[in-house]
């Protein structure tokens, strides 16, 4: 619909969060031209991208896709990130050498997550591979969860690495082949579901 240029909606999808055009669920995704229907303000935006911690503490909690930019949210008073409100994110991605001092990062029943991409330097802080601090990594009941890939270096200084109830998870790839890569070099790894009652540590 590249040439719709005019579009009233005064009362339409005010409660809507997914739409679905020509059987593609994600406009923005499959790079669709849809003309001036995508800035009409009833049909929001599902994708963010964040540069500071100012943008990540008033996101709506209906987001589809969250991009977190490099070498952001690195202030010491950033300590726990979780994204069990998201009940609607699909996609998560965050830049290299961001939130370098959070000591707990939560992504516990994120129903609809299907994929995490975390880059490198993230969750560790700066020169401090020697050192170990309480960190905890929870991502449990994602249940359409199926990939999840870590940067070298990220949760270096980590304790407790924990995936549980990820049925449909496909691809754990952390750090990088023939690279030293110093992901949680000190946590225990803990893999549980609750399908047949087995738990792995």
């Amino acid at each position: 619909m590249p040439s719709l240029t005019r579009v009233s909606l005064p009362n339409a999808f005010l409660c809507r969060v997914h739409y679905q055009l020509n059987s593609v669920s994600y406009w923005w995704e499959w790079g669709l031209d849809i003309g001036e229907l995508e800035n009409h303000p009833n049909i929001k935006n599902p994708v963010l991208n964040i540069h500071s911690l100012d943008e990540l503490s008033t996101v709506t909690r209906s987001l589809v896709v969250v991009n977190v930019a490099e070498n952001v949210c690195n202030d010491t008073s950033v300590t726990e990130l979780s994204f069990r409100p998201f009940w609607n994110l699909r996609v998560l991605q965050i830049g290299n050498g961001s939130f370098t001092h959070v000591n707990e990062f939560d992504l516990y029943a994120v129903h609809l997550l299907e994929r995490v991409v975390i880059g490198r330097d993230c969750f560790t802080i700066p020169d401090n591979s020697c050192c170990v601090r309480q960190g905890y990594f929870h991502l449990r009941f994602c249940e359409r969860l199926k990939e999840i890939r870590i940067g070298c270096n990220s949760f270096s200084d980590y304790t407790v690495w924990e995936i549980g109830n990820c049925k449909r998870l496909e691809v754990i790839e952390i750090g990088k082949l023939n690279e030293r890569s110093d992901n949680f070099l000190w946590a225990d790894l803990r893999l549980e579901s609750s399908s047949n009652g087995v738990s792995e540590e």
